[in-house]
């Protein structure tokens, strides 16, 4: 297959993953399980299905993604088989995230496809704009406070996705050339902030505001390349943050004992308590975790999720990996790129929604970097790699 083909390719599945990712978005909103159903299993097919094709194409297999699968089955084995489908969902999930993160760094996509995405992206946008300021959207979460939910379990995931859909607008600052364009894309994303807001979680809004910061510092101030050390820090971040918070915990409980918001449940001290059940099976989970006993627990950080679920050794060599593909999307393709990556892995220091989540929401670990490449290459033979 020569070079046009496999860009036409590339591009159809990245066009075939927005539709995706915006049928599961819209099948949850308005509540149309079929559609959310049919745009979830397509998009793990299509995940699955394209990153074998990349490794047969390239002729050449990723070591790293070896080593994590190697480690998953036998979590697995020693976990238990049992159940369906949905009992394995979150293993298959967390594979197919790291496939989307290996794929960042791998695919070219043309910018013909990159702008048709974004407009996909900001007409989504639009309509739950106009939705939510003419019919509010909002419900009562818990018995508190009005927190918008969208039909989502809770406000945290869709905090998430409008994050997601913040920083795929934002990114239209670089793909489109005209300043219409350029304008509308911008206006989008404001819009959106206030809904981020109102769902109040604190998660997405410090990963979106780290992606909007970090966006606007690498424009005005020019910088080309991020130091590794600060991705490697970011990449760490789930830890860094879980560490802290229960050593706080463990030294002096009341330090956390803050109100966050206007929700009194809502304290900082909330994670360090579901965090300990972590520390009670630390040992036990250590070598190859315990899937069967945490498959289908959140535990609000995607390091403390991986480790109880599949243990250590598979927690060290994924975290080895997403902070070498930070590292070779920035290299390859532009800083812009490795900002995504780490925009992504830092939401992990509160929520699971993009490594060990339910929805479709982890396609933004090919999308959104995907959108933020150099812009100014053509595909090129893939044996520079």
């Amino acid at each position: 297959m020569d070079v046009k083909k496999h860009s036409m390719l590339n591009d159809a599945v990245l066009l075939a993953m927005v539709l995706c990712l915006i049928g599961s978005f819209f099948g949850t909103v308005f509540e149309v399980t079929r559609v959310t159903s049919l745009a979830f299993s397509l998009s793990l097919v299509l995940v699955l299905g394209f990153f074998a094709y990349r490794c047969f194409l390239n002729n050449r297999i990723n070591l790293y993604l070896v080593i994590v699968l190697f480690l998953l089955v036998l979590s697995l084995l020693f976990g238990g088989l049992s159940g369906g489908l949905d009992y394995f969902k979150p293993a298959i999930i967390f594979v197919c995230s790291l496939a989307c993160i290996a794929l960042a760094y791998d695919v070219e996509i043309s910018e013909n496809a990159k702008k048709l995405m974004l407009l996909a992206v900001m007409a989504a946008s639009v309509v739950i704009i106009v939705y939510f300021h003419f019919f509010g959207l909002k419900e009562e979460f818990y018995g508190s406070t009005d927190l918008v939910v969208l039909n989502f379990p809770n406000p945290n995931e869709a905090g998430m996705w409008i994050m997601s859909f913040i920083m795929l607008t934002v990114s239209g600052m670089r793909v489109f050339s005209g300043i219409v364009m350029k304008i509308a894309s911008t206006a989008v994303a404001v819009f959106l902030i206030p809904l981020l807001m109102a769902t109040k979680s604190r998660n997405a809004i410090i990963a979106c505001a780290f992606f909007l910061v970090g966006f606007l510092a690498i424009r005005i101030l020019k910088i080309r390349s991020a130091p590794k050390w600060a991705i490697l820090a970011v990449t760490l971040s789930p830890f860094i943050v879980f560490s802290a918070y229960m050593l706080i915990h463990y030294v002096n409980p009341d330090t956390l004992d803050v109100v966050v918001g206007d929700d009194p449940s809502k304290t900082m001290s909330s994670r360090a308590g579901v965090w300990s059940r972590v520390m009670k099976n630390f040992g036990d989970s250590f070598l190859v975790g315990d899937y069967g006993e945490f498959a289908d627990q959140n535990m609000h950080n995607s390091f403390a999720s991986i480790f109880c679920q599949y243990g250590m050794p598979l927690l060290a060599a994924a975290a080895w990996f997403m902070y070498d593909a930070a590292c070779r999307a920035q290299r390859r393709f532009s800083i812009y790129a490795a900002l995504s990556l780490c925009a992504a892995y830092l939401s992990g220091c509160f929520e699971t929604s993009f490594f060990c989540g339910i929805s479709g929401l982890y396609l933004i670990l090919f999308l959104l970097p995907a959108c933020n490449g150099k812009g100014d290459r053509k595909e090129a033979a893939y044996a520079e790699q």
